[in-house]
């Protein structure tokens, strides 16, 4: 064979080689680009799934008749949403400790419910509103809660079953000394729990003497109502915390907490709303619009309260089952 032959051969042949791997490196470069379309259209089905999952949990979590809401004051809004969609005709049954609930964690919203309850009962909504006897014993154990430290508790409840036993042993004059005793050991350990979180404390005082006048800003007759009990409200406060911290007592707290109650029993009352006051204790607050209630059940030493929602109309029937109970019982006011 010619050298030139030879050599048109080899190139040949090299051109072959060249062409092969470059149509090689194109299919190449043509599957892998396939493949990540696939991967990504992959990607976007997996996506678009889990985007319509998310979707139906979020339907199913709102069609169950019980879900969980949050800690308080979370949950305050959705009291307000309930109220506000109520219709005319539908009743409200509430279920509270405290007739204040709110009026520091969520201002706001506490003026909205108040305006919303007492505009209810103007047109002709039925509104009946179950809480703790302001004079009673278990309002005076719910300001202990409220303002006696959680450390305190086991002295405290260790001195009150020491004297309640000894008291019980002579058969004399238990329910009134025992009262008397409790209320000196209310202020006893109100005193150590200021001592010992005197910046915790010092804080407190100064958060309960922030107004709640002026939120308001409508100026309809209710509204100005209400604005002027809130301006009586914040009176109070005054009267009661305004001074130097270290002079502050027990019964500073209990009373303001009494008067505040009592300017909203009052107006509550003008405007037609059934109250029943009661001196036992409420193990969970219930607002109910209809058959729709939101719940807060308190955790230990009610120091944080956990909110469910729930539109389970046996729960509604139950309600009215307690609140004919307690009607019974106490009285409407």
């Amino acid at each position: 064979m010619k050298k030139d032959s030879l050599i048109s051969v080899l190139l040949k042949i090299g051109r072959y080689i060249v062409n092969s791997a470059a149509i090689a490196l194109l299919i190449t470069a043509i599957l892998f680009l396939y493949q990540e379309f696939e991967e990504q259209k992959r990607a976007d089905s997996i996506l678009n799934n889990l985007q319509d999952i998310s979707s139906d949990l979020v339907s199913v979590q709102e069609s169950v008749s019980t879900r969980y809401l949050g800690i308080f004051p979370d949950f305050i809004p959705v009291i307000n949403e309930q109220l506000r969609t109520k219709a005319p005709e539908d009743s409200v049954v509430i279920f509270e400790d405290v007739l204040y609930y709110g009026f520091l964690s969520k201002p706001e919203e506490f003026t909205q419910l108040n305006l919303a309850l007492l505009s209810h009962s103007d047109n002709g909504g039925k509104i009946s509103v179950v809480y703790y006897d302001i004079n009673g014993r278990v309002f005076h154990r719910m300001v202990q809660e409220q303002r006696i430290h959680s450390s305190y508790f086991s002295a405290l409840d260790s001195e009150r079953r020491d004297y309640f036993r000894n008291t019980e042993n002579t058969g004399k004059g238990q329910r009134s000394t025992f009262a008397d005793t409790d209320t000196l050991l209310s202020r006893k350990y109100f005193g150590l729990t200021k001592a010992k979180h005197k910046a915790e404390f010092n804080l407190a005082v100064n958060r309960y003497l922030q107004n709640i006048s002026g939120i308001i800003t409508e100026r309809d007759s209710l509204s100005l109502e209400l604005e002027a009990t809130y301006s009586r409200i914040d009176s109070i406060k005054t009267k009661a915390l305004d001074k130097n911290p270290d002079s502050i007592d027990f019964f500073d707290y209990e009373n303001m907490y009494r008067g505040i109650s009592k300017e909203l029993i009052d107006i509550y009352k003008k405007h037609g709303i059934e109250m029943i006051a009661i001196d036992e204790n409420l193990t969970m607050s219930c607002w109910l619009v209809k058959d729709h209630a939101v719940l807060a059940f308190p955790s230990k030493y009610a120091s944080d309260e956990i909110g469910f929602f729930s539109q389970d109309p046996a729960f509604a029937r139950y309600i009215g089952t307690i609140l004919s109970g307690l009607r019974g019982y106490y009285g409407a006011q």
